[in-house]
């Protein structure tokens, strides 16, 4: 799907001369966004998200780059791979990322990468993963801010009552990946 920077706010600033490649995709359960480095993957929100404009800006920011209006490489391996997970929620996610955060927040999304599909995990579970196991609001705070949707499936993390707990994305679209990654290999599109 095409993507107009102008389009998007009028409040993105460029930082630099680093270009950052911005394309949007639909998917089953909403349009998002996607921007990319010359490294990878370093953004996958939906473009309903409150708040995206400043989330865009950090990166930019970070990186000292400009927003381009353009498909890149890795956005097109992307593209395949949320279809084919949108299918069969078993297939896995290759494409190259670019972890832009602090390191806590970097080891923090490393081992949510790491949960199997249809697993999910508490907030205090991942703290002990990590070797912190004091840290369960600092992990629920990285979770908050993991800038890769699905891919780097923070939607896997629920509370200690095991309630589905807040997304970014919507608690809606939480409850539907979970239930299609109870169900391997079954689509649910319609």
């Amino acid at each position: 799907m095409g993507f107009n920077v102008s389009d998007f706010s009028q409040s993105i600033c460029n930082y630099g001369d680093n270009k950052i490649f911005a394309s949007r995709m639909k998917t089953p359960i909403g349009e998002m966004l996607t921007l990319e480095t010359h490294q990878g993957i370093c953004l996958l929100e939906f473009s309903d998200r409150i708040g995206l404009d400043r989330e865009v800006n950090a990166i930019l920011q970070k990186t000292k780059g400009r927003l381009i209006a353009k498909e890149n490489h890795f956005s097109h391996q992307l593209l395949k791979e949320l279809d084919a997970y949108f299918e069969d929620a078993s297939s896995r996610f290759k494409v190259s990322l670019e972890l832009i955060g602090s390191e806590f927040q970097k080891l923090v999304w490393n081992e949510l990468t790491t949960f199997p599909v249809g697993i999910t995990h508490t907030y205090s579970q991942v703290a002990e993963m990590i070797g912190k196991p004091k840290a369960a609001r600092a992990v629920g705070h990285a979770n908050a801010r993991n800038p890769i949707a699905i891919v780097i499936p923070c939607h896997r993390l629920i509370g200690a009552s095991g309630n589905l707990t807040g997304y970014g994305g919507g608690i809606w679209r939480k409850e539907w990946m979970l239930k299609h990654e109870k169900e391997p290999g079954i689509s649910d599109r319609k």
